[in-house]
């Protein structure tokens, strides 16, 4: 999970919720979904142009300093994407002993039930491909 929430701005939070920031409730565009991956968590992999493998995860400092150095640029450019890890409550049944647990712990003075348990879901979000000389990477540090 987001271990470092509290030193997040408010920006790059709403910068992984565009639909909810922007109040359309659509899903977004592939422009928004770009920006989506605009958070300091965000992590890459490239598809190798030799062994047609996967590579990485790696740190967008990594991939800056190796586009700096010549590496993945020109006619050694490579397709890329961004992976990053997304949270989601997610409603869930209480096992028995969750479940009594909660009855213990809640207020007896309660007259309304209590809602349904939540707990968060971590999924993994890829990117699409785009090509290694076109990112600027220093939007995502």
């Amino acid at each position: 999970g987001e271990v470092n929430i509290y030193d997040t701005t408010r920006d790059d939070i709403l910068r992984m919720f565009p639909a909810q920031h922007e109040g359309t409730g659509s899903k977004p565009s592939s422009n928004a979904a770009k920006e989506i991956s605009l958070a300091k968590n965000v992590q890459w992999e490239y598809m190798g142009d030799q062994d047609n493998q996967l590579h990485g995860p790696f740190t967008t400092e990594q991939m800056l300093g190796w586009v700096q150095s010549g590496y993945f640029v020109g006619a050694q450019r490579v397709k890329i994407r961004t992976i990053q890890e997304e949270e989601k409550e997610e409603q869930v049944e209480l096992s028995t002993q969750e479940d009594l647990m909660a009855d213990l712990l809640d207020d007896d003075d309660e007259e309304e039930k209590s809602p349904p348990a939540k707990k968060l879901k971590t999924s993994i979000v890829k990117g699409d491909w785009m090509w290694s000389n076109e990112v600027d990477y220093k939007k995502y540090l």
